[in-house]
């Protein structure tokens, strides 16, 4: 699989169509694993290629991916979409988005897929349509997170600095929720990273964590208080609608008791976050990102994707429609799997 990365990689960067410029982007509110791939992207790229080499992040970081970008200082590599109106990279350009699987996710600079002339896609979730639309695609789902899928592509062939393998040891652990979810080889390349000379684990860890803020308490707590819910057998689905915060407000439903959690928001657009416990996953084989989300982002005229135990669908339509549709399609798939199980 790494050889295949390091193949792929230099076929791409031998191209004579590349253009002046190399942007790099995520999702919106980007987390710490879509950070990391991104800026040590850049810095590889940055090193390699004689050209102009931008980040831009859609609308910003996460709180969890600010407190990095103090630490190490990486403000002026943090542009927002208004660079994008340089007049000089409104076509023929490389584009490389990491850990996004829908163009839905890039949010106001969406179209600028349609503006590359050579896109490359490395990303770990499963659905969506960036990978369809991709010149590359890089993309491995039995990956934990992209920062090991960028660990891979890059470790034979680029010299990590200290700062590189602390960002991708943070994309790690904030994926694998402290390595929870990890692989074997999620472990191997943490260590790799970990010993990396001038590496402080102790800080890494220190950096991830953050107290919720109080707008983040509220939305745990509105959900909570909407909160409908449905038992199928042994399982329960818990359902609840949020401003903000739908993906911390499914993880307080799954922490109250819920085997499937659902929330739903509206705000520019429709968005539906589903989690479930690794084990409901592991019992009956569902996969919310595989299964479930992308025909709610077909549902909704958009996209969805995600992985097994987490997904995401965003598009146009009702909020409380969406939400019922669903629950309903993850209630029939559980009908389904309980009838295999008998």
């Amino acid at each position: 699989m790494k050889n295949y990365y390091v193949n792929v990689l230099g076929e791409i960067l031998n191209r004579s169509d590349l253009g002046e410029y190399v942007v790099i982007t995520t999702h919106r509110n980007a987390d710490p694993d879509a950070l990391a791939s991104s800026i040590v992207l850049y810095n590889f790229v940055n090193e390699i290629l004689k050209k102009n080499v931008l980040v831009v992040f859609p609308e910003g970081v996460n709180e969890v991916s600010k407190k990095i970008v103090k630490e190490f200082n990486l403000h002026n590599l943090i542009n927002g979409p208004e660079v994008l109106l340089n007049t000089s990279i409104n076509s023929n350009f490389l584009l490389i988005i990491v850990d996004t699987s829908s163009t839905e996710q890039l949010g106001p600079i969406k179209n600028i897929v349609n503006r590359s002339n050579v896109i490359i896609s490395i990303d770990h979730h499963v659905g969506g349509n960036i990978k369809d639309l991709a010149d590359y695609a890089v993309l491995d789902t039995t990956a934990r997170s992209t920062s090991e899928i960028v660990y891979k592509i890059l470790s034979e062939t680029y010299k990590f600095t200290y700062i590189d393998a602390m960002l991708l040891l943070a994309g790690i652990i904030y994926d694998t929720r402290r390595f929870m979810i990890a692989t074997p080889s999620t472990l191997t390349i943490a260590s790799h990273l970990a010993r990396v000379p001038g590496v402080d684990y102790r800080k890494v860890i220190n950096l991830l964590q953050t107290e919720m803020d109080i707008s983040e308490r509220i939305a745990r707590l509105k959900a909570a208080q909407r909160l409908s819910f449905k038992r199928i057998n042994d399982y329960i689905i818990a359902y609840s609608y949020v401003s903000a915060f739908e993906g911390s407000a499914a993880r307080a439903l799954l922490d109250l008791g819920a085997d499937i959690a659902v929330i739903g928001s509206e705000n520019d657009e429709v968005r539906i976050v589903a989690r479930a416990k690794p084990s409901i996953v592991k019992t009956l084989g569902i996969s919310l990102g595989g299964e479930i989300m992308p025909l709610v982002g077909k549902y909704l005229k958009g996209s969805g994707g995600g992985h097994d135990a987490a997904g995401a669908a965003c598009g146009k339509g009702d909020l409380f429609k969406a939400l019922n549709y669903t629950v309903n399609l993850i209630v029939k798939k559980l009908h389904e799997r309980l009838r295999g199980e008998n």
